[in-house]
């Protein structure tokens, strides 16, 4: 407000002077009016009261609250521990399997069983191989199977086999490596030429490949013919074939 009030009062005297001094203006001439003075006193503005800021009353310190002490949890309960497994129980070891034996060949039935033997001998071969010799007074053919008075029974001849012209059975190489032993024992019918009519095993050795290799060997023997009052006939006899590893 200061500020506009002395260039309002000047603005004011400015016009006043205008209105009264205009030259152009007819009519009686007008004095002048006695100057006044115009006193403008500024007056300062009375000072603002001071604002008194009322202290700020101090803030009570927050009250502190007592602390609980915090009880630790328990220690965890230990688990019960586990009943002890029995010992382990060892299984039995099983037992190595034994060695299956070769299949032995069923003795065949004969039609006319022998009588004891009389003698046996073993024929010196250069193979592995013995034949033992078994002359049986056996009884092949009809006429000799009946029963015959005591003095033509003593005159019945064995047939027996020809052990210097005979060759000795082969030992086969399969039984000679895994050492096969054994005898068989075949019963033989010798016809009246005194060849090997029949063949059959009445005892096995046991190895089925021995078996096979007495048979083929005594198949193409010879044989002394069995005589009856001096005459041929048919007789069953026992050739026992023994192998052996020298």
């Amino acid at each position: 407000m200061k500020r506009w009030i002395v260039p309002l009062v000047c603005a004011l005297a400015g016009h006043l002077l205008l209105f009264t001094c205009d030259p152009g203006r007819s009519g009686p001439t007008l004095q002048p009016p006695a100057r006044r003075s115009v006193t403008i006193s500024l007056l300062s503005p009375p000072p603002a009261p001071e604002r008194t800021v009322a202290p700020l009353a101090a803030k009570a310190p927050p009250a502190i609250k007592p602390m609980h002490k915090i009880a630790p949890p328990p220690p965890p309960k230990p688990a019960p521990l586990p009943d002890p497994a029995p010992p382990p129980v060892r299984a039995p070891r099983p037992k190595p399997p034994t060695p299956a034996e070769p299949p032995v060949v069923p003795a065949e039935p004969l039609p006319t069983p022998p009588p004891d033997s009389s003698d046996e001998a073993e024929a010196p071969t250069d193979h592995s191989t013995t034949t033992e010799k078994e002359t049986e007074t056996a009884t092949a053919t009809e006429e000799v199977q009946q029963p015959q008075p005591a003095s033509d029974a003593a005159e019945v001849q064995a047939s027996v086999p020809l052990y210097d012209l005979n060759p000795p059975p082969d030992y086969p190489a399969l039984a000679r490596r895994r050492q096969y032993e054994g005898t068989v024992l075949l019963n033989v019918r010798v016809d009246i030429e005194g060849n090997a009519a029949e063949v059959r095993i009445s005892r096995s050795s046991g190895y089925a490949v021995l078996d096979r290799s007495a048979v083929a060997a005594v198949e193409s023997w010879r044989f002394e013919p069995a005589r009856r009052l001096g005459r041929p006939v048919e007789m069953w006899v026992q050739v026992p074939v023994r192998f052996a590893l020298k």
